[in-house]
């Protein structure tokens, strides 16, 4: 602040014209005109030096005032008395006037900090005989208002004693299956002796290995509480190995689930592979039992050798027997030894002999109806003999030789059709002659209920099949359903034109519908066109094939089958029958009232087993060898001597 014109003109009256007046200058300075030395520039420089030199051996008067209040205090030592000291050293510390106190306020200072730290020292050690909370309180701020004290030592070792009993009563009271209580043990101790048993007990609660489903997120919980612990380790282990059993677990894999059991025999997962490898066990087993004819052997043959699956497992489960696994085993070498059905095929002719019943096996494909033949020509207690030369003969041997070996014969070929010529002996010794017609299922499917070309006569349809129901033969008609698909899946070979307008194959998948396809051959037989074939027709029933897969006891299969057949094919029931009454078809001496009624055949082989085994019953092929023999007219068995008699007359 600059000096005011008043204020220059005092100095001119009091200091320059009485330079050499020390009484003029004293009374100057205390005054506290003088605001500063800036405010001399243009008075003449000796003038000012000499009165900064007069002014600088004068004391200050605000240091004198502020000294003198300390003066009275210092025969009462106090926290105040020792705050005024600090204030006053801080003021004057740089300054330093004329005649300061600075030496003597530090001789004080020092003297009072020490009989302060004694004095609370002293009043602090009373309480060592009994070491608690305020203790420990008092003992911190003693140490935090005397970093450098003399008693620094004993006291930090106060304090650890302190600690140390405190955390003893603490830990012993502690609940240590709390794992919250156990962190602010930690926080509060973090130097504890008990950290490694706190570290070892949280790892215990959050990592469980008997369940793996939220232990991703407690070891990482483990980890936030102990980033250096003592399983930090484990825990990085059983992390890293948490995705490769998810995988294994997600895949549902028997094979890869005894991998990892095999590999893995310390895993923190070993027993919930364990537990999932008994359940996928049970899985597999339900899966032969229901998929037997589609399970691949394969698989079976890997469980066995790596025994995943004993026998006895397989034996007592019913997927199967000693016989069918020993099957199994030599597969290979069995089908090497049977004949090539394709090859077989084309060596058999479709001939239907004049004068013989033929009999005709309708069905799309995959509902086993070259089971049903096969069970026919393979029954040992059969009436039925078949002529082996003739026709279909070889294609007769063939499936006997596969059912022998515990083989199903393998589907037929598309577009196949052969017949075998055969004769049944009924239990009067009469004869019945037949034609057994076998044809393949897309015959069925595609060249008569669902032809390209809408052909609504058998006879215009100009595949082999029509034209031997075109025949003057006796027919009888078994329909072949499947109750277990509804819906057939299965690859068509189609003639289509390439890019270059070629003719060339393609092969596509198809869906066939059962109920769609019989119904469109009996709608066909309606028609007034193909009256001439019904003519020929004693009888239609109906074969209901895959019985050993009823969900019922042997017994009762014939009832299901009745269930089944009412709930899902009525309606061609009902139509059937009309159809049947209306040509005399299905005729019943006995009972006028079941004239027309198709009968329900259930059928099997027998029991199957995985791999596509079967243990063959001919029970349900004698069942329909007797349907034939009801519905097929009978001529008098030749003896010997009649043949004989029959040759020298000059007869066939």
């Amino acid at each position: 602040m600059p000096l005011t014109d008043k204020q220059k003109k005092h100095i001119e009256n009091n200091f320059i014209k009485h330079i050499y007046g020390p009484q003029h200058l004293e009374q100057f300075v205390k005054s506290g005109k003088i605001l500063s030395w800036e405010e001399f520039e243009g008075y003449d420089e000796n003038l000012v030096q000499t009165l900064k030199k007069i002014i600088g051996t004068r004391p200050d008067p605000e240091e004198e005032a502020e000294w003198r209040s300390i003066v009275s205090q210092l025969d009462k030592p106090s926290e105040e008395l020792r705050s005024l000291l600090q204030a006053y050293i801080s003021h004057w510390q740089t300054s330093q006037p004329h005649g300061h106190h600075l030496e003597e306020a530090q001789t004080h200072l020092n003297g009072l900090d020490n009989k302060l730290e004694e004095e609370e020292w002293n009043s602090i050690t009373p309480l060592f005989e009994t070491p608690d909370e305020e203790l420990r309180i008092r003992l911190q701020a003693f140490l935090s208002h005397w970093p450098n004290s003399s008693h620094q030592e004993e006291a930090y070792a106060a304090l650890a004693g302190i600690d140390q009993q405190m955390e003893m009563n603490e830990w012993e009271y502690l609940n240590k299956m709390s794992i919250p209580a156990m962190i602010d043990y930690l926080t509060k101790y973090p130097y504890s002796t008990h950290l490694n048993e706190i570290d070892d007990a949280v790892w215990n609660i959050l990592a469980p290995y008997n369940n793996s489903v939220d232990l991703r997120e407690r070891l990482e919980q483990y980890r936030y509480y102990f980033p250096n612990g003592i399983h930090m380790m484990e825990a990085y282990n059983i992390v890293s190995s948490l995705d490769e059993w998810a995988d294994v677990k997600s895949s549902e894999d028997l094979k890869k689930t005894n991998d990892y059991i095999k590999m893995h025999p310390d895993s923190p997962f070993f027993n919930d592979a364990r537990v999932n490898f008994f359940e996928l066990k049970k899985r597999e087993l339900e899966k032969m039992k229901r998929e037997f004819n589609e399970y691949d052997y394969n698989n079976l043959l890997f469980y066995l050798n790596e025994k995943i699956f004993s026998e006895n497992d397989l034996i007592e489960h019913g997927v199967a027997t000693k016989e069918s696994i020993e099957i199994l085993k030599r597969i290979e070498e069995v089908k090497d030894r049977l004949p090539n059905i394709d090859d077989v095929i084309t060596k058999c002719q479709p001939i239907c002999y004049e004068n013989n019943t033929d009999i005709y096996l309708f069905g799309i494909p995959g509902t086993g109806k070259s089971c049903v033949l096969a069970g026919m020509v393979s029954a040992k207690a059969t009436p039925l003999s078949y002529n082996s030369v003739l026709s279909g003969g070889r294609y007769a041997d063939a499936m006997v030789q596969y059912l022998t070996q515990g083989i199903p014969p393998p589907p037929t070929r598309i577009n196949y059709l052969t017949t075998i010529k055969g004769d049944i002996t009924d239990s009067k010794g009469q004869m019945h002659n037949i034609n057994l017609v076998e044809m393949a299922g897309e015959e069925f499917a595609f060249h008569i209920a669902d032809n390209d070309r809408n052909e609504i006569t058998f006879e215009d349809m100009g595949t082999g099949v029509t034209d031997l129901l075109t025949n003057d033969n006796r027919k009888v008609f078994f329909i072949v359903v499947d109750p277990t698909k509804l819906n057939i899946k299965f690859n068509k070979v189609f003639l289509v034109q390439d890019e270059r307008g070629e003719i060339v194959t393609d092969t596509r998948t198809v869906t066939v519908n059962q109920h769609e396809c019989l119904k469109r051959l009996i709608d066909l037989f309606r028609l007034p066109e193909n009256e001439k074939i019904l003519k020929n027709v004693e009888a239609i029933h109906f074969i209901i094939t895959k019985a050993d897969m009823f969900k019922c006891q042997p017994h009762e299969r014939d009832q299901y089958a009745v269930n089944f057949f009412t709930k899902e094919y009525y309606n061609i029931f009902q139509s059937l029958t009309a159809l049947c009454r209306e040509h005399g078809i299905n005729s019943n001496k006995k009972n006028k009232a079941l004239d027309g009624i198709p009968k329900l055949y259930t059928f099997s082989l027998g029991k199957f087993y995985v791999g596509n085994i079967v243990e063959f019953n001919d029970n349900d092929s004698l069942k329909i060898i007797n349907a034939i023999i009801n519905y097929t007219t009978s001529v008098t068995k030749k003896s010997f001597w009649d043949k004989v008699k029959n040759l020298f007359n000059g007869g066939n």
